[in-house]
């Protein structure tokens, strides 16, 4: 009950607040369809400037394909979540200089 009382709350905010507005001039003319694609290909041209970002959806792309092709064991996946973020993570020290 009080999960659905904040998916409200929080559904609420963006509807009031939110507005429409006009598509960018690139994409006039345009199906949602093709669009949409477009976007997508700029996006991922963009990813080769993020290199951090693009290690990490790699990551996170094998882990969740992982997840699902090995559901055996309900452990596996989290500990695998866990050690892939780990390994995109960068090292820094902790607060106070102690590593």
């Amino acid at each position: 009950m009080s999960a659905g009382v904040w998916w409200a709350i929080f559904t609420l905010v963006p509807l009031r607040t939110l507005r429409d507005r006009a598509p960018a001039l690139e994409e006039a003319g345009r199906s949602v369809l093709t669009a949409g694609f477009g976007r997508l290909g700029a996006t991922l041209r963009e990813l080769r400037g993020y290199p951090s970002t693009l290690r990490f959806l790699v990551v996170w792309t094998a882990l969740l394909v992982a997840a699902y092709v090995m559901p055996a064991h309900r452990v596996l996946p989290f500990v695998a979540l866990a050690a892939g973020i780990g390994l995109v993570l960068p090292t820094s020290p902790r607060p106070g200089g102690v590593r």
